[in-house]
């Protein structure tokens, strides 16, 4: 895993927006030492703390405000344009990314018409998948077509705050861009073949090792790291990197969806076979151990409140130079943005092993044809509806333009009272664009199908397969959601897009017969191009097959 230091690069952003030109070398991890003591620092647990990570508690020292009025907080905050910026949505999209369930792997395939005259096929699939760039929507695998990094609305709003922050925020954006998700599962498929005359029973259940993270390229870290140091921040790449994998890194082991399919002979003669059945995919999914290299993060944790009251006085005092309201804001700066930062983890990185709780149910035809003493094609096909089932999404909560009219946030015509409410709505306003609200929903995945074509060259003990693979997965529908205001949220940013892969593949076969069982060693590999909605992922595999 190459993860590169990533993670102090996404710490020091968080760093960056309550800058302070005496930044020392070790104040990064005094930081995490401070904040999230873990076993290598303290008595806690590491992953406690990170699942833990609370903004609501933070404590600002007691500041004199008898002077201060909430129009004279409601004019720091518009001196920072929060309103216009809060106008803007951060989220572009808020589903989970696709990603094709590991069972519908071609390489896994069983062709039940090769084991017509066997009893028992036992095989056991040693195999490794990776997805280097997920994608986010339908063609973009950039973490922009999800977040709104680079939204000329956005950063035209931050830039007239440019003179009072001080910071160059729109470069800071643009730097993580081009950042990306990948995905690798590991593990062992154990698959299952019962014939009875003219039917044929399969069971597939894989054991998963899941890991998501972020990723940035080792460039595109050395970009980050000096426009940090032109701003006067500096840190060492060694420090603190594992600790903060935590926030960047999810994985876990444990059982995938099982896969049962039943078929019959419908054709047979002597140069062709067919067999037609019925599969169903079954929700086994369960983790063993969570959180290993990285963590899991919890879907349901409490979202902060934020008072910018005390934030904007804090800001007074640190324009005034007071050195202890400007380590408070870096405080409340750091924690507000590891916690966003955990909210987009859980929405991204994850992941569960199967299918989410979704049943499948389908039918799969598999023709073969023989066309010479070595040479035989083999035809596969599979369709498959996958049954609603409630699972965890976050929404957004819809803006009203006219909720965020400067004139709501003129402090010449407004009242104390006013300008109150007004900065509680801009408090709220914060929460909910960090913050995704997580809801259960009802989620139709809807249909799949799956294509695929393999010639088979047999040579004495050996087999070579060469192959094409299609699979597609509708564009799920979304339900009711379980809340009583479900007009509140923006439900098409939640919705995934249909996914389409096309595949190669190739397998080589070592066989070794014997009186009264056969084995088989095999290696294979498969490589996705021009994908849709779904990353191009690629599985290596080494298969034994044991046979009687």
């Amino acid at each position: 895993m190459n993860l590169k230091n990533i993670t102090l690069l996404i710490l020091a952003t968080v760093l960056i927006f309550s800058k302070n030109t005496d930044c020392q070398e070790d104040e990064l991890e005094d930081f995490i030492k401070s904040e999230y003591a873990g076993s290598e620092y303290g008595d806690l647990d590491l992953q406690d703390g990170l699942q833990n990570i609370e903004i609501n508690d933070l404590k600002t020292r007691a500041i004199p405000c008898q002077a201060t009025t909430n129009k004279d907080i409601l004019n720091c905050l518009n001196l920072i344009n929060l309103p216009a910026i809060l106008s803007n949505d951060l989220y572009k999209k808020t589903y989970p990314l696709n990603m094709r369930p590991i069972n519908s792997l071609p390489i896994f395939n069983i062709y039940h018409t090769e084991y017509l005259c066997q009893d028992w096929v036992l095989k056991f699939n040693l195999f490794g998948n990776s997805t280097p760039r997920q994608f986010f929507t339908k063609n973009s695998d950039k973490i922009s077509s999800y977040i709104n990094l680079n939204d000329p609305d956005l950063l035209a709003d931050i830039e007239d705050a440019q003179n009072i922050a001080n910071v160059n925020i729109p470069k800071i954006l643009s730097l993580f861009q081009n950042g990306r998700v990948e995905q690798r599962r590991l593990g062992l498929m154990t698959q299952f073949l019962k014939n009875f005359k003219d039917s044929s029973l399969e069971i597939d259940i894989p054991l998963l090792y899941g890991e998501n993270n972020f990723f940035l390229t080792e460039q595109e870290q050395i970009d980050i790291e000096n426009t940090f140091v032109q701003m006067g921040v500096a840190f060492t790449r060694s420090q603190g990197e594992e600790m903060l994998k935590k926030l960047v890194v999810a994985d876990k082991v444990g059982l995938g969806d099982s896969r049962v399919k039943f078929g019959a002979v419908t054709i047979e003669n002597d140069c062709s076979c067919t067999k037609l059945g019925f599969l169903a995919t079954v929700p086994t999914a369960v983790s063993f151990k969570k959180g290993l290299v990285g963590s899991s993060f919890k879907n349901n944790f409490n979202v902060p409140n934020v008072n910018l009251q005390n934030i904007a006085i804090l800001l007074f005092e640190a324009r005034n130079g007071d050195q202890e309201a400007i380590q408070q804001l870096r405080v409340f700066g750091s924690n507000f943005g590891l916690s966003s930062l955990k909210q987009l983890s859980a929405m991204l990185l994850d992941t569960p092993l199967g299918n989410g709780g979704h049943f499948g149910l389908g039918m799969f035809v598999e023709p073969k044809f023989r066309i010479s003493e070595g040479f035989t094609l083999r035809l596969y096909g599979t369709f498959e509806y996958l049954f609603p089932a409630t699972e965890l999404r976050y929404f957004l909560k819809k803006k009203n333009c006219n909720d965020f009219n400067p004139e709501n946030f003129n402090t010449d015509v407004l009242t104390e009272e006013q300008a109150g409410a007004a900065i509680q709505f801009l408090s709220q306003q914060l929460v909910n664009t960090l913050f995704p609200s997580a809801v259960n929903v009802n989620v139709d995945p809807g249909l799949s199908f799956e294509f695929t074509i393999c010639p088979l060259f047999t040579l004495r003990e050996w087999d070579f397969m060469f192959g094409y693979d299609f699979w597609f997965q509708q564009q799920e529908t979304l339900g009711h959601l379980s809340t009583r205001v479900p007009d509140l949220f923006d439900i098409q940013k939640c919705v995934k897009p249909h996914a389409m892969q096309n595949k190669f593949f190739a397998k080589v076969d070592y066989n070794v017969l014997n009186k009264n069982y056969s084995w088989v060693v095999s290696l294979s590999a498969e490589r996705a191009f021009a994908t849709s909605g779904i990353g191009e992922d690629f599985t290596v595999s080494a298969s034994f097959d044991l046979i009687f």
